[in-house]
């Protein structure tokens, strides 16, 4: 016979014990990159002090472009090594396309088209990943001059691709001026939009893609232009000043922006990422463990801000999903 205490202690055990219906933890996935640094202050609503900064590569030479396809995919470019990267599923860099001529920006279109600006050769081409071929789209200006060393760009949702021509270091008699301009997807001549900005760099649509921005990269002052038509900008106006500081020869890199309006913009010599209302207030920055060039807001659940930096790649999770509600299509 049973002894009555350990009859109870039976009973007290069969009490406790969790239901069957209760499903067992799940380990938390492990997201990819190695943890080098932590966000050192809060910025309200966006990012908490403490959050991780990941880096997702390494030993690249200079990095850029990051701009992520409808599953969340991230891709960059690593500019001296004419290549275009990805992040393998297994979290791990590879090499996408190989002699890409100095390919700098990057930005998929609505019908999930890649396209790039080929700096080395001076054209805008359209990517192939699987044929792993670039196309031309724009190689000269309306007036037949060169586009020059192109740098960065955004597509509209009608296909027109808004892009810039910087003048970055030496310059000749026949090098091409400073400009943004745009040119349909389907392919033709440049329209330069803007000719009085020095080094425009960073371009973006706004969410409603009724405003232009330009952030220089030899120039502190941010434009903000209205957008008349596909090919006409109004009147730009200045949006953010960049404060000055004791390596203020050089300003803004590339930039990205929400689904609320929030800018992203790159800051090199300070090592930061500065975050502004859609108005244009300095809300607070981010500092990286090198001088980002520029950034996208995507993956998989669409709030994670992917920096481009001199050698490495990081990731950093926001706290909403911040991605702007337009992606590509697959």
């Amino acid at each position: 016979m049973m002894h009555a205490s350990l009859l109870i202690v039976g009973l007290a055990l069969t009490q406790t014990a969790p239901p069957a219906s209760v499903a067992p933890s799940v380990p938390t996935p492990k997201k990819p990159g190695v943890v080098v640094e932590r966000v050192e202050s809060t910025v309200a609503g966006i990012v908490a002090q403490g959050t991780e900064i990941r880096r997702l590569a390494e030993g690249q030479l200079f990095t850029e472009g990051p701009a992520c396809d409808a599953a969340g995919v991230l891709y960059w470019t690593d500019i001296p090594r004419n290549e275009l990267m990805r992040l393998a599923p297994d979290g791990k860099p590879e090499v996408a396309l190989e002699k890409t001529e100095g390919l700098n920006g990057l930005a998929f279109a609505s019908d999930g088209t890649l396209y790039g600006c080929a700096g080395g050769s001076g054209r805008i081409v359209k990517i192939d990943l699987a044929a792993k071929s670039m196309s031309t789209v724009c190689d000269a200006r309306l007036d037949d001059t060169p586009l020059g060393r192109v740098n960065d760009l955004c597509i509209a949702k009608d296909g027109t691709i808004y892009f810039t021509a910087p003048i970055i270091g030496p310059k000749s008699e026949t090098t091409p001026p400073d400009a943004v301009l745009a040119v349909a997807s389907t392919g033709g001549k440049a329209k330069v939009l803007v000719s009085d900005v020095r080094a425009p760099n960073g371009v973006r649509l706004s969410n409603d893609e009724k405003t232009l921005y330009v952030l220089p990269y030899l120039d502190r002052k941010m434009r903000a232009y209205p957008v008349e038509n596909a090919m006409t900008l109004g009147e730009g106006r200045l949006f953010y000043e960049i404060p000055a500081g004791t390596r203020a020869q050089t300003a803004g890199d590339g930039f990205c922006i929400d689904s609320e309006g929030t800018l992203y913009i790159t800051v090199p010599a300070r090592a930061k990422i500065f975050i502004l209302s859609k108005d244009g207030i300095a809300l607070g920055d981010i500092r990286f463990p090198e001088n980002p060039s520029n950034c996208y807001l995507g993956g998989v659940n669409g709030n994670t801000l992917f920096v481009t930096a001199v050698r490495g790649v990081y990731a950093v999770d926001l706290e909403r999903h911040t991605a702007k509600t337009r992606v590509a299509k697959p």
